[in-house]
């Protein structure tokens, strides 16, 4: 079963078609920890988690059970364990192992990239730009937690950005509020949750 999903992985991560205004898209890279067997409940939520991470994620399992869980499309893997281990405690009641996790090629060793995006991140930043109009201002913000928040057509940069920032920030007060006390200070105390401004357009 170990060597099977590795082979579902790559059959299952393809490429986006690059765009010469976006960063290079990036591919995914499975990383399976366990060959212990997992129940076919699991089965089928690690082949959700492999159709669904194409960046940052994680996914936990309890042996002997068919609890799980897992988390995409961050941008920290820090992030992704975290919450995904939450995610399978709360399912098993019981402390969870890794299974795997799955990270973008060109990782940068600090398990975070905050200079490329997610395909979620990536479409959104699209968007964006399509609805934009030249001569105005717009910006792009994003959460290690793979929150982002766009805005366009604003008179100045400043306030592409102020109000750009405003709307990530509730985005993440929102995602927040669905995390556990003692997950979301780990969350915090390794600046994983605040918004940054990514780019400005024009």
């Amino acid at each position: 079963m170990f060597k099977r999903f590795l082979i579902l992985a790559t059959l299952i991560m393809t490429a986006e078609t690059a765009s010469a205004d976006l960063p290079s898209p990036v591919a995914g890279k499975l990383r399976v920890y366990s060959e212990v067997e997992l129940s076919p409940k699991q089965e089928r939520e690690l082949v959700r988690f492999s159709r669904r991470s194409m960046y940052y994620g994680a996914f936990y399992f309890a042996p002997g059970t068919d609890a799980s869980g897992w988390e995409a499309q961050t941008h920290a893997l820090a992030a992704a364990d975290a919450l995904a281990k939450a995610a399978c405690s709360a399912d098993a009641g019981v402390a969870c192992t890794l299974y795997a996790d799955m990270v973008p090629e060109n990782e940068a060793a600090s398990g975070r990239n905050l200079s490329s995006l997610s395909r979620e991140g990536r479409n959104g930043i699209k968007e964006a730009q399509r609805e934009h109009r030249n001569g105005l201002h717009g910006a792009f913000a994003i959460s290690p937690l793979g929150i982002w928040a766009s805005g366009w057509n604003y008179q100045t940069k400043s306030s592409a950005e102020r109000n750009v920032m405003q709307l990530c920030n509730r985005k993440a007060v929102n995602k927040k509020s669905t995390i556990d006390d003692e997950t979301l200070a780990v969350l915090k105390s390794a600046n994983l949750i605040d918004c940054r401004i990514y780019t400005n357009f024009r």
